[in-house]
């Protein structure tokens, strides 16, 4: 996401092929979950990818839109340890920009309007964030509630 609008790429997250993938994820990390596996998943910096999936997780499981961010935001005490690697890494890609470097590094913080973009497009996808869910990820309340069972105990 070094290259794009950052709003524009989250919003386009709710994309059918993208959708396919997240359901795919979504199923197999519940489904281990809830049989008492052991789940571990991860992107390049764990806002994007790994970090909608977790927010996907957590919506599922029944927690709530500020815990939901609370926990996306956390991506960034991780970040903020790789800031200086992050920040040589940008410096040479920006062949020795020091501002578009710092401008880059910012980029790849966890921010707030990441995750709400995200959902702005499952919206707009499906009429509304649960519609998304239940329909486009095929996560009916039923089966939330049995992951949730699972999951809880």
């Amino acid at each position: 996401d070094v290259a794009c609008d950052p709003l524009r790429f989250y919003r386009s997250l709710a994309n059918p092929l993208t959708t396919a993938q997240m359901r795919s994820a979504l199923d197999c990390a519940l489904e281990h979950a809830s049989n008492a596996q052991p789940v571990y998943f991860h992107c390049s910096g764990g806002k994007d990818r790994a970090g909608v999936l977790s927010a996907l997780i957590l919506h599922v499981l029944g927690a709530d839109p500020e815990t939901i961010m609370d926990d996306y935001l956390l991506t960034n005490v991780s970040r903020d340890e790789e800031r200086a690697q992050l920040f040589e890494r940008f410096l040479a890609l920006a062949d020795g920009d020091e501002a578009r470097a710092h401008e880059l590094v910012a980029s790849h913080r966890a921010l707030p309007q990441n995750l709400r973009s995200f959902y702005e497009g499952a919206e707009e996808s499906a009429g509304s964030f649960e519609a998304f869910v239940t329909e486009h990820l095929n996560m009916s309340e039923e089966r939330r509630e049995r992951y949730r069972s699972a999951c809880t105990n």
